[in-house]
C-alpha cells in the first residue's frame, strides 16, 4: 500500500485554501493568524496538511487513524516522529477542514431474530465544510487535564459522504442483460469480476472508481498553538475553542432531557401492542422529530453537482448500453438529510432506519397498528392542547405488507409518483423491489 502524504506549510500558506467570504469559525482563524505571526522568528508558524481522497478515514472508532502516513521533505525539518509529538496529544487532535467536506458518521447492524447480522448500514453524525473544526472534544479534554475515555466509541470520520442510499437492482445476470464478455459488467464497486448482490454494497468503493481527482483538504494544528503561547492568546483560544465545543455538544446535551411524557403512556399502558415498549417509543420518537424537521431520513438527491450525482452520471455513460435495456432502471441516489421547508417530504425504509439502535420490525402494517395505537393513547389520557402536541401526523406505508391487519399498506404508486416528479424520470423507470427499499413509511411536512 502507498503511504499518504503529509505536507509541512505556513499556516499562511494552508489559509489561503479556506473561503474568502462567510468562512466557518473566522474568529478562531484569525486568532491562529495572529499566532502564527508570533512563531516566525522561531519557525514554528506551521501546520500539517494533509489532501485526502474520498473515502479516506480519519478517524476510526473515535481514535487517530494512522493509515501509513509520510512526511514530505519541508523547510521545517519535520519527520514523521514529530508530527505525533507535535498532534498525537489526543487520540481526536484539533483540526479545520480547508476544502470539499468530511462526515462524521456512525456504523449501525440490523439483525435477524437470530442475532445474525444482515446488513450494515451508515448514518451521519455531522458533516464538516471549509472552516469547520474537528477534535474539538478531545482537545478541550486534553487542555483541561481529563483523561481519554477507554470506552468503545463506535464513530468515524472520512473525506467524502459516507451515507447513503441508493435504490433499485441491477441485473447480474450476464445472459439476461444480453451483453457480450467484452462489455463492462454493470454493478456499482466498478470491478467488472466482482458480482453485486445488493446495490450499494460497495457505495465508497463507487465513487473512489469514478471520481480519482476528488479531494479534501484538511490541516492539524501542532499543540504549541494551544500551549506554547502567552495567557492573553491561550485565554482567548481556550473561550473560543469552550464556545465552539459547547456548540457541537449541544444534540448530545438536549438528548438527556428527553420529554418522556409518551413513553411513559406507552410503558405503562395494558393495550398490546407488536413491539418491545421501550424500541417503539424510541422509534416513535424518531418520527415526531422527522417530521418537525429534527431527525434524519432519506431524502431524493437532485444536486447534479453533488459528488454523489457527478460519480453516477459518469457510472450511466459508462454502462449506456445496458441502460438501454427495456428491463433495466435507473440507479436513484439517497442522501440523509432533515424536512426543512413546506410540503418538504422524506421516507423511512426499515432496512434502512436513520437510528442508532437495533429495531426490528415485525411487519409494515404492524408498525403502523402500533403508531395508530400510540395516537389512541395520547387521545386517552392527554387533554388538549397536548394531544395535539404529541400526535403522529398521518404517516403512509408503501411496500410489503407483512401480514393482514387492520391498517392496510398502501400500493407504490404514491411513492413512485414522488421519484417520478423529484428525478425527472417516468414512474416506469423506478423499481422499489430492492432489499433497502421495500418497506417505506412517508413522512410529511
Amino acid at each position: 500500500m502507498s503511504s499518504k502524504k503529509i505536507s509541512v506549510e505556513t499556516w499562511q500558506k494552508v489559509k489561503d485554501l479556506l473561503p474568502k467570504e462567510d468562512c466557518a469559525n473566522k474568529s478562531l482563524i484569525d486568532l491562529v493568524s495572529e499566532i502564527s505571526q508570533e512563531f516566525i522568528k522561531e519557525k514554528l508558524n506551521y501546520v500539517y496538511h494533509l489532501r485526502l481522497n474520498y473515502g479516506d478515514k480519519i478517524i476510526d472508532k473515535g481514535k487517530f487513524f494512522n493509515d501509513n502516513y509520510e512526511i514530505l521533505e519541508n523547510d521545517f525539518g519535520k519527520t514523521f516522529n514529530d508530527f505525533k509529538n507535535d498532534v498525537l496529544y489526543s487520540d481526536d487532535p484539533l483540526g479545520i477542514v480547508l476544502s470539499n467536506h468530511i462526515e462524521v458518521y456512525t456504523e449501525n447492524k440490523s439483525t435477524s431474530d437470530k442475532g445474525k447480522t444482515y446488513l450494515t448500514y451508515t448514518l451521519p453524525l455531522n458533516y464538516l465544510h471549509p472552516g469547520d473544526l474537528f477534535g474539538v472534544f478531545g482537545t478541550l479534554d486534553k487542555l483541561s487535564g481529563i483523561p481519554a475515555s477507554k470506552m468503545n466509541r463506535d464513530w468515524y470520520a472520512r473525506a467524502g459522504t459516507v451515507s447513503f442510499g441508493l435504490a433499485f437492482p441491477f441485473h447480474n445476470d450476464l445472459e439476461q442483460t444480453k451483453l457480450t464478455s467484452r462489455d463492462k459488467y454493470v454493478h456499482l464497486s466498478g470491478n467488472n469480476t466482482k458480482v453485486e448482490k445488493t446495490p450499494g454494497d460497495n457505495k465508497v468503493e463507487f465513487i473512489i472508481e469514478h471520481l480519482r481527482n476528488w479531494g479534501t483538504d484538511i490541516i492539524y494544528i501542532p499543540k504549541h498553538y494551544l500551549s506554547n503561547i502567552s495567557k492573553s492568546y491561550k485565554g482567548k483560544i481556550l473561550e473560543i475553542l469552550y464556545k465552539i465545543g459547547w456548540e457541537q455538544s449541544a444534540p448530545l446535551r438536549y438528548s438527556l432531557f428527553e420529554d418522556t411524557t409518551v413513553y411513559n403512556l406507552i410503558l405503562n399502558s395494558n393495550l398490546k401492542i407488536n413491539h418491545d415498549r421501550h424500541s417503539l417509543w424510541l422509534f416513535y420518537n424518531f418520527i415526531f422529530k422527522a417530521y418537525r424537521g429534527e431527525a434524519i431520513l432519506l431524502k431524493p438527491l437532485v444536486d447534479k453537482k453533488h459528488v454523489i450525482c457527478k460519480a453516477l452520471d459518469q457510472f450511466l455513460k459508462s454502462n449506456e448500453k445496458y441502460f438501454k435495456l427495456s428491463s433495466s432502471f435507473l440507479p436513484l441516489p439517497f442522501t440523509y438529510s432533515c424536512l426543512n421547508k413546506k410540503n418538504d417530504w422524506g421516507i423511512v425504509s426499515f432496512n434502512h432506519l436513520p437510528i442508532i439502535f437495533n429495531y426490528s420490525n415485525i411487519s409494515l402494517n404492524a408498525v403502523l397498528n402500533d403508531f395508530n395505537t400510540i395516537n389512541k393513547l395520547i387521545k386517552q389520557n392527554l387533554g388538549s392542547p397536548d394531544c395535539d402536541r404529541y400526535f403522529l401526523p398521518e404517516i403512509s406505508g408503501f411496500g410489503n405488507t407483512g401480514g393482514q391487519d387492520d391498517i392496510k399498506v398502501s400500493k407504490t404508486d404514491e411513492i413512485k409518483k414522488r421519484l417520478s416528479e423529484a428525478f425527472g424520470i417516468s414512474k416506469e423507470e423506478i423499481n422499489l423491489s430492492s432489499r433497502e427499499f421495500s418497506n417505506l413509511l412517508l413522512i410529511n411536512n
